[in-house]
């Protein structure tokens, strides 16, 4: 029996991918989302750690966040997935938790943003930015369906980061 939180995550979660689905230009599909979902929280992936954002008692969102990502050989860290309710939205709980984690976990960061999603171009690089790092350009490793791109952002090193 899922817990209430689980519950909660998996409604935001579909909140999230009805919401990215018109950038990805892909249809929502229920069932697809809840397989994700599924697969994202199964207790086997211990590599993967979702981040709860609460507002006033309420779960306003997440960021989950995988160790030793597969995505590229290069990172150490891969940004999965990230979402705020439209309720909660620009109270700055999301750029707080991903500012946290960062100081608290070093090494190369890499997460897709949708091709369109200004809004989280904007929020990455700023999260990135206020946190000392630096975005970075890894060797190109074909992944997804091409409507998304990635980013690699790095601790900095003295460099003019690239945006």
């Amino acid at each position: 029996m899922p817990n209430i939180i689980t519950v909660a995550r998996r409604a935001l979660f579909r909140d999230y991918m009805r919401e990215l689905s018109p950038m990805l230009r892909e249809p929502y599909d229920e069932t697809e989302t809840d397989e994700c979902f599924d697969r994202l929280t199964n207790p086997q992936n211990k590599d993967i750690r979702w981040i709860d954002l609460f507002r006033d008692g309420k779960l306003a969102g997440f960021l989950a966040v995988a160790k030793d990502a597969e995505c590229h050989p290069c990172a150490d860290w891969f940004i999965i997935q990230t979402y705020v309710a439209p309720a909660f939205r620009r109270m700055h709980i999301a750029y707080k938790a991903a500012v946290q984690f960062l100081k608290e976990h070093k090494g190369v960061f890499v997460l897709d943003i949708a091709k369109g999603n200004n809004i989280a171009h904007k929020f990455w690089a700023k999260v990135f930015l206020d946190s000392g790092y630096e975005r970075i350009v890894l060797p190109y490793v074909p992944h997804g369906e091409g409507n998304a791109y990635c980013y690699a952002w790095r601790p900095s090193q003295g460099k003019k980061a690239l945006i």
